[in-house]
Order: C-alpha cells, then structure tokens, then sequence
C-alpha cells in the first residue's frame, strides 16, 4: 500500500477532526451563520495562509499549496467544521415585534445561552460576538422561555422561496444600556427585555376562555381611542372659537356683554365707572359718588317726626 491510498481514510479522519472542532466552537459562540466569529475566521485564515505564502512569495512557502495532500485535507477539515457547525443545535428562537403606526411586522432570530444558573443572548454582530468570545462580556436576556405555551406559526411563499417560522410575538422590548469595567477600560452591556404577548402564555383552555375579554377589551381600546380623538378636536375647536371671540372684541370698541361675562367683567360697576368718567369730562372735575350719611337713631327719630 503505497502513500496515495492512505489519502481517503486520512481525509475521513480530518473531516470527522473537522466536525467535532466545529460543534465546539458554536457550543462556544453561540452563532448561527458559520464562519462570523473571530476563532472561525483566524481558523480559516491559517488554512489559507500556505496558498497566500505560495502566491506572494514562493520561496518561503512551507508547504506547497499545490500538493494534492494539502488540498485533500483542507477540503475534508472545511466540509466536515461546516457540517458540525451547522448540526449542532442552539437555542434560537424567532420573535415578532409589531409596529402598529408604521404597519410593520418584524420577525428575526435569537440566539439564548445560560451560564451559572442565568440566562444571557448572544448578539450575532461582529462586535457582539467579539467582546462575548474573547472579552467576555455577556448581555443579559429578561424573557419567561418556562411561561411560552404557544408559539404563532408564520408562512411567507414566494416564488422560489418558501419560509416558516414558529414565532414569538411579543408585547413589548426595551433595551437598558449601562457600563461594565474591564480592567481599566469600560464597555457597554445591553440587558434585552422581553415580553411576550398574553396569548402566548396562557394555558390552552385559559386562552379559549378568555378569548373573548380579549376581543372586548381591543373593542374598548378603540373605542376610548376615538373619543380622545372627538374630545381633542372639540378642544381645538374651541379654542380656535374662543380666540375669534377675542380677536372680534378685540377689534370692536364697545365689546359685547357675552365677552365681558366670560372675563368676569361686571357690568353695573362698569356702567358706573363710565358715567363718572363723562361726568368728569363735561365738568372738568371728578365727581363725587354721594353715600348716604349715617345719623343717630334720635336725629332720624326727630326728622322723622318733623
């Protein structure tokens, strides 16, 4: 047995090398698409290094790209760490998050891991997946996985395309940023909480049940939201109502008794204060407002009997 003939058992041995390397490492990264995390791309960069040696500087290549054995096991290694990669299962989930204003449906993947008893997602960014892998930093997820009882199945068909998912819709999710020490320096940690909507948490028979109070309670929201609508908008009706009554009076020289009632205006006192001022103004004087003098009882008495 020559040489060449060991070539197909080696190859199933470096690809079975392969696929084990691959399930540990997204054990490790928690990454659905292969090759986006920083030890799969320095992985694939040293594999490929003996063929940029080659192509650039010939005289220091170690091993020559062009050898039938480099090429064989290259091969085998890349076809079987993309197949453990891709066999091995992670906790994903999909969820959808509803944007009523916009008329926008969003639905995308999760990636969920725990470590010491809590539960963290794992960002399927570069950066992300870099300051999880190597730095270590972790961003924690607030999400009942153990309260889902349901999940919405979503279709989309296209031409040449047929996707399904079973989906998470979600009620509400907020983002908290705040800072975390590293040594001398500061990164940002991001806790993701999420809350999923009502009927994917209740039993099956509490869901028929309340199915119901539901409907109701969507009707009841409708209907205080179209009242809001009619009260603001007799609020800016009025408004712009009472700013044209301003404006009329305003613009009159004798305002009208309606405008002045609605200023708390009295109108006796003010007829007064016009008589005095034309008395004022034809005798040149201010005239005197007469009080009646107060007299003892025994003068009025006598006033009385006169």
């Amino acid at each position: 047995m020559n040489a060449i003939d060991l070539l197909p058992f080696l190859a199933v041995f470096v690809t079975m090398a392969g696929y084990a390397l691959g399930r540990w490492i997204r054990n490790y990264a928690h990454v659905i698409v292969p090759f986006r995390d920083p030890i799969s791309l320095t992985f694939v960069a040293l594999l490929a290094m003996p063929f940029l040696i080659d192509a650039f500087s010939p005289e220091h290549s170690l091993i020559p790209s062009d050898s039938i054995w480099y090429q064989s096991l290259v091969c085998a290694i890349l076809v079987g760490y993309i197949i453990g990669y891709l066999l091995n299962q992670i906790n994903m989930e999909y969820v959808g998050v509803h944007n009523i204003l916009e008329k926008v449906q969003d639905i995308y993947p999760i990636v969920y891991y725990y470590h010491d008893g809590k539960m963290y997602i794992q960002p399927q960014t570069f950066r992300g997946i870099f300051k999880t892998m190597i730095l270590r930093v972790r961003y924690p997820l607030d999400l009942p996985m153990n309260q889902i009882m349901r999940r919405r199945t979503v279709k989309l068909r296209k031409v040449f395309m047929h996707l399904e998912a079973q989906v998470i819709d979600l009620a509400g999710h907020t983002v908290e940023k705040y800072d975390q020490k590293l040594g001398p320096f500061k990164v940002t940690v991001e806790k993701h909480t999420y809350i999923p909507a009502p009927y994917c948490m209740d039993a099956p028979y509490d869901w028929i049940v309340n199915t119901a109070q539901y409907d109701q309670m969507f009707r009841e929201y409708s209907r205080l939201q179209v009242d809001a609508m009619e009260s603001k908008a007799e609020l800016q009706v009025a408004s712009v109502k009472g700013a044209g009554m301003v404006l009329t009076a305003l613009n009159e020289k004798t305002p009208s008794n309606m405008f002045l009632e609605e200023l708390g205006i009295d109108m006796g006192n003010l007829e007064i204060r016009r008589q005095a001022i034309r008395d004022e103004i034809e005798h040149g004087a201010p005239v005197k407002e007469k009080k009646p003098s107060k007299k003892p009882k025994g003068q009025e008495n006598e006033d009385g009997d006169d």
